[in-house]
């Protein structure tokens, strides 16, 4: 009776740890991390009027807006990925799975708990 009831307990606490690896089955070698500025898709235009000696010549301005995009560099499977992140990663060996145009990367957030992390792929080249 007490070996079923250390069977029952070892099954109960192994199963979360078999779920989780069996979620991410690949393993993604981050190689660097950065952040770059990029057009975000919108920009104002103004018009002012130079003043001229006989008629009034228009001047354009326009400013494009830019936005922080993080660019993760990560190789999967022989392949290397340019991802979309929301937060910056630091080098190293992450589990991961690929769903069509997201790679899932499992984390530790601030409290050392496991956090699944969605990157948008925004690049993919075979490894020389």
């Amino acid at each position: 009776m007490r070996i079923f009831v250390i069977l029952t307990a070892f099954s109960l606490l192994a199963a979360p740890m078999w779920a989780q690896t069996s979620q991410f089955p690949l393993t993604a070698k981050v190689v660097s991390s950065d952040t770059e500025k990029v057009p975000s898709g919108s920009s104002t235009s103004t018009t002012t009027a130079m003043q001229g000696t006989i008629w009034q010549h228009p001047q354009h301005s326009t400013t494009i807006h830019y936005r922080d995009e993080i660019t993760v560099t990560a190789e999967i499977e022989n392949q290397i990925y340019r991802l979309a992140s929301p937060r910056l990663l630091s080098p190293a060996d992450y589990p991961a799975s690929i769903d069509g145009g997201t790679v899932r990367l499992l984390t530790k957030d601030g409290h050392s708990k496991d956090k699944t992390l969605k990157l948008r792929i925004l690049s993919i080249a075979n490894k020389p």
